[in-house]
Parts: structure tokens; C-alpha cells; sequence
């Protein structure tokens, strides 16, 4: 007998559902198109204001540079993906015709190893290359003021794509094939945003 009541009880409660669902679909599919909405315009956070210094003795702030679009990569000498991706950075960048600037934030401890791993770069991808390149090379300090506490802390290799209205538009943790025949469209697409 309690099976029968218990499936009795299954029975009504399955059909109960069944008329609810049956009712919600009596709304016309065009009132439900007249309801659909463009999505909000994403809002992408700006690139924090903070001052760069310049290996060439310089100080700068991401305002002050005038390509539209920036590569900020944070990078070290130690650290072997970093090594592997800058010199396909170098030449995007020399290609670019102006377009792409490469903003280099080294966190090494000793300045110097960023110093020797610059002369190497130079040297890897040769000098017409990396001369022609739009390149910003900042040593981050022992503080890492701008890795840690401007940008909240980053992994290395991090690439922070930035758009001509200083907005960070996209980031990429890890390595990037920034040699890849689709890679320019794709920035132009970001820069886009």
C-alpha cells in the first residue's frame, strides 16, 4: 500500500512540474527577442600610473609613451621561457613599424644581469633589429615596486597588453608565440578594444 501512495505522490508531483514548465513556455519567442539586450561595454582597467625607470636614466609613465599599443612584459634573465620570448618580442616590435612598443620590466635582483642579458638580446637579434625596435627597458628594483605592488604581483614571463588609451586590455600568463603569423591581427584586434 505505501508503494502505491508513493507512487501516487510521484506521479501528481511529476505532472505538477511538467504544467509549470508548460505555462513558463507559453511566452511568445518574440517577446523574449524584444527583451534581449547588447551586453554593457567591458571596461577595462586602466595601467597603473606609476613611474618607469629608464636603463637610459630616464623616467617615464606609460602616458608619456606614444605608440598605441604596449607589450608590458615582465621578465627576468634567470628564467628560461622569458629568454625564449623576448627576442620574437624585439622583432614584433621592430616590425611593427612603430606600432607596438615592447615595455621590458625586468625583476631581477642584480641590474646587472639585466644589463648583460640586454647585450646579449642586441646581440642575438642583431643590432639593426633591436635599434629599430620601440623598446623600454626598466629595472624593477630590489623593492619591486612596480611588479609587486603596482601590478599586485606577477608571474614571469607576464605580458600585460595595454591600448592606446592606457587601458590593460589583455593578459597573458606564461609564454606567447609572438612570432606567429597570426599574432599581429590578433594585437590589432586587442588594441581594438
Amino acid at each position: 500500500m505505501r508503494f502505491k501512495v508513493f507512487t501516487l505522490l510521484a506521479v501528481v508531483g511529476l505532472l505538477v512540474l511538467v504544467a509549470a514548465y508548460d505555462r513558463r513556455s507559453d511566452v511568445p519567442t518574440s517577446a523574449l527577442n524584444d527583451a534581449v539586450v547588447a551586453p554593457a561595454p567591458v571596461q577595462h582597467p586602466a595601467v597603473p600610473d606609476v613611474p618607469l625607470p629608464l636603463t637610459t636614466g630616464q623616467t617615464v609613465r606609460f602616458a608619456d609613451l606614444k605608440e598605441p599599443l604596449l607589450l608590458v612584459n615582465f621578465w627576468a634573465s634567470w628564467c628560461a621561457p622569458c629568454v625564449a620570448e623576448l627576442p620574437d618580442m624585439v622583432r614584433l616590435s621592430a616590425a611593427s613599424g612603430g606600432q607596438i612598443a615592447l615595455v621590458a620590466i625586468s625583476v631581477d635582483d642584480d641590474k646587472a644581469a639585466m644589463s648583460r642579458f640586454m647585450a646579449y638580446l642586441r646581440h642575438s637579434v642583431g643590432a639593426e633589429v633591436f635599434d629599430s625596435a620601440r623598446l623600454y627597458w626598466v629595472w624593477d628594483g630590489a623593492d619591486k615596486a612596480i611588479s609587486l605592488t603596482a601590478f599586485g604581483g606577477v608571474k614571469v614571463p607576464e605580458t600585460v597588453i595595454v591600448n592606446a588609451e592606457r587601458r590593460m586590455v589583455h593578459k597573458i600568463a606564461g609564454t606567447y608565440p609572438w612570432a606567429d603569423a597570426a599574432t599581429p591581427a590578433m594585437l590589432r584586434k586587442l588594441a581594438a578594444n
